[in-house]
């Protein structure tokens, strides 16, 4: 079930160069959100940008959903200018969630803004019997925004920048050859967000194991509800497309080809 809010901005602070974290109260939208999902949030009071912009949900408790996200057009900006006290309007919980299939030793691998909803499924996961390994990739150590966020609920987390500043020298699939290169016991299953070419490169990985998974993507929506089609990405088998806000943006690894892009 969907719900329309309008609620009172309760934080927000800015966690990085870019980065910013919301909260806002949405106690209908936060009872319902799971893991993996995204609300359609609408930047300014005007018409001016019309469109709403889609951001996955960081967190789900006591009537606040919180919101991770990255500066990188004009909607996001005007969305970066709000105040604690003013109003935000969103539409959530939209789109399919994160499943538990309850295998022992799990996979995190976030890349950049990616890391919003593996923070919410980490915390949500009944780590009882569980083994938790998380793998958190960033092109600075400064975009490294969320990285206390991640760990505090995971066995063990390791980094990697691409210029070195923190880490492994590189990308996430750097840290992966690292690790099971050396014989260490793979995961049984692998969960993952972040930007398109680092999901295609982590699939063919997960083939060359034979390992299951699953992606939570990214991409430009206009309606985020699947009438306006502009969304879609082209299925990894057979023809058509899938619709990445109602049949996404979570699917199983081996579902659709991952070429997306982060909203403005």
């Amino acid at each position: 079930m969907k719900y329309h809010e309008q609620g009172s901005i309760v934080q927000h602070k800015q966690v990085g160069s870019d980065y910013y974290l919301m909260s806002i109260e949405a106690p209908s939208i936060a009872a319902e959100a799971r893991p993996g999902q995204f609300v359609h949030l609408l930047c300014s009071e005007g018409l001016h940008p019309f469109l709403r912009r889609p951001i996955s949900i960081f967190f789900a408790k006591e009537g606040e959903v919180g919101l991770l996200y990255k500066v990188v057009g004009e909607g996001t900006g005007l969305l970066s200018q709000k105040r604690v006290g003013e109003t935000a309007d969103l539409i959530g919980p939209l789109g399919t969630s994160f499943q538990d299939h309850g295998h022992e030793r799990v996979l995190l691998v976030a890349g950049g803004i990616g890391i919003a909803p593996l923070v919410f499924l980490a915390d949500t996961l009944d780590r009882s019997d569980k083994e938790v390994y998380a793998i958190y990739g960033a092109a600075d150590r400064r975009d490294l925004v969320a990285r206390v966020d991640l760990a505090m609920n995971c066995s063990e987390l390791d980094v990697s920048t691409m210029n070195g500043s923190e880490g492994v020298r590189g990308t996430v699939l750097d840290v992966l050859q690292q690790r099971y290169g050396n014989g260490a016991a793979l995961p049984q299953y692998l969960y993952a967000c972040g930007p398109g070419a680092m999901l295609e490169a982590l699939y063919s990985w997960m083939q060359e194991k034979g390992l299951p998974g699953q992606f939570s993507l990214e991409n430009r929506m206009g309606c985020g509800i699947g009438a306006c089609l502009g969304c879609v990405l082209p299925k990894r088998r057979g023809e058509g497309y899938l619709r990445i806000c109602c049949d996404g943006p979570v699917f199983d690894a081996a579902e659709v080809q991952c070429q997306a892009s982060l909203t403005e």
